[in-house]
C-alpha cells in the first residue's frame, strides 16, 4: 500500500447475518480463513467462511487494506454482530 495515497483507519470486521431474518439469533461457526495477520489485501479478496445450518457464506474484503489481528479461532461459534478480525482500511475518515 502506498502510505502517500490517503489515511489509514482500524475497521473491526463483523459476522454478517446470514439473511434468515434480522430479528433471528442463529449462531454459526467460523469454518475458514483466507488470510494471515499481516497480509496486505485488495477489495475483493476473501477473508473468511461462515458455516450456519444450511447456509455457508465466503466473506470478501469491501476494500483494500491490511489484516492486523484474527479475533477469532477456527470452529469458534459466532453470532451476526460479532468482531472477528481487525483490518487497517485506507482511505475515508473512520467516523
Amino acid at each position: 500500500m502506498n502510505s502517500s495515497s490517503g489515511r489509514f483507519h482500524d475497521l473491526a470486521l463483523q459476522v454478517p447475518n446470514p439473511g434468515i431474518g434480522e430479528t433471528t439469533e442463529i449462531e454459526g461457526e467460523l469454518t475458514a480463513w483466507y488470510v494471515r495477520p499481516g497480509q496486505q489485501i485488495a477489495a475483493g479478496d476473501l477473508l473468511y467462511q461462515i458455516t450456519w445450518p444450511g447456509v455457508v457464506v465466503d466473506v470478501s474484503a469491501e476494500s483494500a487494506g491490511e489484516v492486523i489481528h484474527l479475533l477469532a479461532r477456527l470452529r469458534t461459534h459466532v453470532n451476526p454482530g460479532d468482531e472477528v478480525a481487525v483490518l487497517r482500511a485506507q482511505g475515508g475518515d473512520p467516523d
